[in-house]
Formats: structure tokens, sequence, C-alpha cells
């Protein structure tokens, strides 16, 4: 009788036991999901972070493309770093370069000026083409005039051979810019004018070239996702899509219609100068 007493309270126990351990589990997830549901509330009601410069965006974790000044993407808008300023040196070739047919497979490129066979009546005259080059050595050896090191699309050229333009001097953006002067820019090259007056030149893109262009839903660290809607020359584009697009090419479309681009979120905007 006494055992039986015993397995009763021991039974008893168990179920006890096991009743407080289920009620704590069931109290326990009831915490968790109470916990991960605030959190989503309270994440959802904050307000968009607001950013006013390049390094705040920077800090806020946004993409970064690797460019000269580098820009930083958020909230539809582009924040520009502080460029790196280092004036490109023309090197000329020398006859015993370009006759030198030894040159190594390496890559360290050079942003070339060859003749285009183009001859004017009157100066200046965009008689050369810029091209991007493996090296140095190479270039002078395909016959180019001479190079600047770095590729092409590294290097700004600016259009200097005119008067100072709303009280800013080209040739004294080149120097603080870290840009090329020249009379004129080469001839696969384009024009666009900044908001202050400066003459840029930028690498001739038509409609054929921008349709190789990747499609996008959003800029990352290695895209501008931007509306390709015309080529450098101004020519408009039957249905344009959304592209990640050269930083220069970016910069143009500021000073024409319109940036229309998509952040890293893929929310759109417009910026216009």
């Amino acid at each position: 009788m006494v055992q039986e007493k015993i397995d009763l309270v021991d039974h008893l126990s168990i179920i006890f036991l096991n009743y407080i351990l289920f009620t704590f589990t069931t109290m326990k997830h009831t915490t968790i999901l109470t916990i991960l549901l605030l959190s989503a509330i309270i994440t959802a009601c904050q307000p968009k972070q607001i950013i006013t410069s390049f390094d705040e965006c920077v800090s806020a974790g946004n993409p970064v493309m690797e460019s000269n000044p580098p820009q930083c993407m958020a909230n539809g808008q582009i924040f520009m770093g502080e460029r790196i300023v280092s004036q490109p040196v023309f090197h000329q070739c020398t006859e015993e370069e370009q006759n030198n047919k030894a040159c190594t497979r390496e890559y360290d490129p050079v942003c070339a000026l060859a003749d285009n066979g183009i001859r004017c009546i009157k100066a200046p005259c965009a008689s050369t083409d810029a091209k991007t080059m493996s090296t140095g050595c190479t270039a002078c050896a395909d016959q180019v005039y001479g190079y600047y090191d770095n590729s092409c699309e590294d290097i700004e050229f600016v259009v200097c051979n005119g008067e100072a333009v709303k009280g800013f001097s080209p040739q004294k953006y080149a120097k603080e810019a870290g840009s090329v002067c020249v009379d004129i820019c080469p001839g696969n090259y384009d024009t666009f004018m900044t908001q202050i007056g400066i003459e840029l030149c930028i690498i001739h893109y038509g409609e054929e070239e921008i349709s190789d262009w990747t499609t996008c839903t959003k800029s990352s660290e290695s895209c501008i996702c931007a509306k390709a809607y015309e080529t450098t020359r101004g020519e408009g584009i039957q249905n344009p899509e959304y592209r990640c697009v050269p930083g220069p090419y970016a910069e143009r479309l500021v000073f024409r219609g319109g940036l229309d681009s998509l952040d890293e979120n893929g929310e759109q905007s417009t910026m216009i100068a």
C-alpha cells in the first residue's frame, strides 16, 4: 500500500514537471515572437537616415564607386569624395620606342594619342584619338605619338583654349582637378558643358555601345544604375532602360536632362544641375 502511494506521487510529480516545462517553453517561444515582432515594428517606424555628405554616406554603409573622385550613392543622391590630384604627364614616344618589337605581356594601362587621319584647314584640329592600351611599350610600338599613364577612362580632358566663362578658369579647374588641358577634345570624344561653364570631354558612347551596358534594377558598389536615354552626342534613344553606366556618362546626364537613377534599394530619383 505504501509502495503504491509512492508510485502515485512519483507519477504526479512527473506530470507536474512536464506541465511546468511545457508552460515555460510556450512562454519562451511567445516571448521570442513578441520581441521579434516589436523589433520589426520599431525598424519599420524608424525614419530614413538623412545623409548630406560623402563621409556620412560612407559611414552609413552605402556603396562607393572606386572612381576619382570616389562617389557614394544614398537615397537617390550621389555624393563626391575628395579627388586625388596628380597631374598626368605626357610621355612622347621616341623613335627607338616606336621601333621596339619586344614588349612584355603585362597590363599597365596608358592613354595613348594616335593619329586618326583627320586633317583640318584651321586649328585646332581633332587629328588624334585617345585610346587605352596595355602598356606604354605596346603603345609606342603601335606608332602612337605618346601617352599618359592610366587608362583613358581615368583621365579627364578639359578644353582650355577659350576664355573663362562665368568667372571660372578652365586652366585653374584642370590644375585643381588633376585633369589634362587640351585645345580640342580627341576625335573619338564628345563634349559637354558643366554648370560653371567648363567644357569637358567624354568618350563617345553611341547607341550601339550603350546597348551593351548591363541592365539593372538598383545601384551597387560597382554599378551606377541610371536611365541611359541619349548618346553622348545628344541623340535620343528609343525605349531607354536603366543600365550600369560609366561615371563620366552619369555626370554628363546631370547637366543635360537630368540623372534618372535607382539607388541601392531600387528607389527612383532624378538629379539635375
